[in-house]
């Protein structure tokens, strides 16, 4: 099994549109404790299953899944078929900037090799986790790191220090980010001082807490969907802090120095009607876990 966590992101900055079509980003990202599980199995030929309580969420077909691309991906640069079975215990709602798909997907490319006892040099799986998709290279490294690129250029930081969150999660549109892009104005463009800012203060260890956060998606997010303004709002008015996009949205997170603090800003969310999960930051080395035993 392969743990497959979901991520928030500390800090989003879009700088620009580039000549390929992707757009420039920098971005904070942290792995956290919400999260899918992810097993492989040996099959006579390649399968995805989807339980859990989100499965009902995860109706892409198989060739779209990036779970079962990864598999696919990795079979043909091993020069293998790709006979695997693939299931997904899923907890992270699709579409919802928590990047549950791409984490699906990263946990493949990491449990596959073991299963079939095969090696592959790093910079190769490295490659195919851009290839499948712009948030799998992070799911590779997880923890805390600076991403930019397109998403691809991972660079690990210094596990942040504790943060225990609410995360309100919630699923969007399958094809979301390409039309959140499509919705930014160049106001909310920036040059990436703040995700650098933030990931040198990781680097030195020091404190932070939500006024470091930023977003370019937060005002196209809220006009595009009226539930991601509630929810924020919700956060404010209810629990009495700032709340914050994961991803491109829909879903939103809010973060406390203190387990008991976020779990009673969960509970009160909750009784307004909100889904909410109390949930915390991991370490790189939490998020990378295999279980071995793949196959049982």
């Amino acid at each position: 099994m392969a743990f497959a966590p979901a991520k928030i992101n500390w800090t989003l900055e879009v700088m620009g549109k580039r000549d390929d079509g992707y757009h420039e980003i920098a971005s904070v990202m942290q792995t956290i404790s919400l999260a899918d599980v992810v097993t492989v199995r040996e099959a006579p030929e390649p399968a995805l299953r989807i339980t859990g309580h989100a499965a009902w969420m995860g109706g892409l077909a198989a060739e779209d899944n990036l779970a079962y691309r990864a598999l696919l991906a990795l079979s043909s640069a091993l020069g293998l078929p790709p006979n695997a079975a693939i299931v997904i215990d899923k907890s992270i709602p699709v579409a919802a900037g928590l990047g549950g798909g791409a984490s699906d997907a990263a946990a493949v490319l990491r449990a596959l090799p073991l299963l079939w006892q095969r090696t592959i040099e790093e910079s190769e799986i490295m490659r195919l986790a851009s290839e499948i998709g712009s948030d799998v290279p992070f799911f590779m490294r997880c923890g805390s790191a600076m991403v930019s690129g397109r998403g691809e250029l991972v660079q690990p930081l210094r596990d942040a220090s504790l943060k225990h969150l609410v995360v309100l999660p919630r699923s969007g549109e399958s094809e979301k980010t390409g039309v959140m892009y499509a919705r930014l104005d160049p106001g909310d463009f920036s040059d990436g001082s703040l995700s650098a800012a933030l990931a040198r203060r990781f680097e030195h260890r020091l404190a932070y807490d939500g006024h470091d956060c930023c977003n370019a998606f937060t005002r196209a997010a809220g006009e595009g969907d009226p539930g991601v303004g509630s929810a924020l709002r919700a956060i404010m008015e209810r629990v009495g802090t700032h709340g914050h996009l994961a991803g491109a949205g829909p879903s939103v997170f809010a973060a406390f120095d203190d387990e008991h603090e976020a779990g009673a800003a969960a509970r009160e969310l909750e009784r307004s009607g909100l889904r909410a999960v109390a949930c915390r930051t991991m370490t790189a080395a939490e998020a990378l876990r295999l279980e071995v035993g793949l196959g049982d």
